[in-house]
């Protein structure tokens, strides 16, 4: 009998499980039972807690007590660009574009916080669209930019130089996507 394996015990986490077939009601708990201990030792002495684990390895989260920090930084920099999309009024279109374009990037080389340059995204695919007319280009006129991204750029902390460095920088790179360079 051999006892050498074709593939390691212990193992990374590939892929997540997205479709989630496994449910862990451990979240529709009471406080009394969620608090309630094991009878004998465990890795986590509390019900609620020692679930809630199971359920973040499920979720494709952990591997065992080991974050997977690649697939927690992709799932938050996908909500910040469908969120800040939606909020805007981009079309389905557009924030599949913009979540397209916003994942593809290297944000650390931006030197910028990533809410800043997914408003920049969002605000060039506004002005780029010939359907809806809405105007975010920095040298627009006051009072013809759109309200709407002027107070998402005011909420997220954003100077003028920032939304003019950031616009310009995001409609370059659009261009040299659109060029295949």
């Amino acid at each position: 009998m051999s006892t050498e394996t074709e593939s390691s015990t212990a193992t990374g986490i590939v892929q997540s499980d997205t479709s989630r077939e496994t449910y862990i009601g451990w979240a529709n708990w009471n406080r009394r039972e969620a608090n309630q201990y094991w009878p004998a030792d465990y890795v986590y002495e509390r019900k609620g807690r020692y679930y809630e684990h199971l359920d973040e390895i499920d979720a494709g989260k952990k591997n065992g007590f080991w974050y997977n920090e690649k697939y927690l930084r992709h799932i938050t920099s996908r909500d910040i660009i469908n969120n800040l999309g939606s909020n805007l009024g981009l079309t389905n279109e557009q924030c599949d574009k913009a979540e397209s374009f916003f994942l593809s990037q290297n944000l650390s080389k931006w030197g910028v916080q990533k809410e800043y340059v997914a408003w920049a995204i969002c605000a060039y695919l506004l002005h780029s669209s010939e359907m809806n007319g809405r105007k975010c280009h920095p040298q627009t006129s006051d009072d013809n930019y759109d309200e709407q991204v002027l107070e998402a750029a005011i909420s997220l902390g954003m100077t003028q130089r920032e939304c003019t460095s950031l616009y310009g920088k995001v409609e370059h790179k659009f261009r040299q996507r659109e060029r295949g360079t």
